[in-house]
């Protein structure tokens, strides 16, 4: 299946397909629904929403953290 065929399936444009394939944060929780039920995986939608499996936000809260000063 092309990326053309996906985005059509989904009601998506190929640059959205391209995005939700590298799991980018700035596609819609729709279109991973979209994505999860078109493929027969729609109970893997929980772990898509947990915080523990958001890389992007772990990376953003660890850029946040400073080292501590040893006195």
């Amino acid at each position: 299946m092309t990326i053309r065929d996906l985005a059509a399936e989904l009601n998506a444009s190929p640059p959205t397909i391209i995005n939700l394939e590298r799991g980018e944060a700035s596609v819609s929780m729709a279109v991973y629904a979209a994505a999860l039920l078109f493929y027969e995986r729609l109970e893997w939608l929980p772990d898509l929403v947990d915080p523990q499996f958001d890389r992007e936000a772990l990376r953003i809260e660890l850029a946040g953290i400073r080292p501590r000063h040893r006195r």
